[in-house]
C-alpha cells in the first residue's frame, strides 16, 4: 500500500475495520506539481479518502482525493476510483464503474 499526501495534512485518509487492502494499492490525498514551472496552470487536489467497514481493495487500486468506498463495496484490480463508492458495491475500470453488487445475507 503506497500513501501520496502532504505531511501537513492530518486525518485525510480513514480506514475502517476488516477492510482488506491488496499490494500495490495506492491512495492519493493530495496531488500537485510541486515546484514545476506548471504549477500555476494545473489544478492542485487535496482531500479525505475513507474507506468504510469490510470493503476491499483489489491490487494495483487506486482511490483519489475526496472518495469514499461504502460498507462492504468491492473495488476491482487495477480500477481508478475517481468518485464515491456506495455501500456493497462492486466496481471496476479507469475510471471505475459499477460492474455489480455485493449479496449479503
Amino acid at each position: 500500500m503506497i500513501i501520496i499526501d502532504k505531511l501537513s495534512d492530518k486525518n485525510n485518509l480513514v480506514i475502517g475495520d476488516r477492510v482488506s487492502i491488496a499490494p500495490g494499492s495506492i491512495f492519493v490525498t493530495s496531488s500537485d506539481p510541486n515546484f514545476s514551472r506548471i504549477s500555476p496552470y494545473v489544478k492542485t487536489v487535496n482531500g479525505r479518502i475513507v474507506i468504510e467497514d469490510d470493503a476491499w481493495i483489489g491490487a494495483g487500486a487506486i482511490i483519489l482525493p475526496d472518495t469514499k468506498v461504502g460498507t462492504g463495496a468491492v473495488v476491482g484490480a487495477g480500477a481508478v476510483v475517481t468518485k464515491n463508492v456506495q455501500p456493497y458495491t462492486i466496481v471496476a475500470g479507469v475510471p471505475a464503474r459499477k460492474t455489480g453488487e455485493v449479496r449479503v445475507k
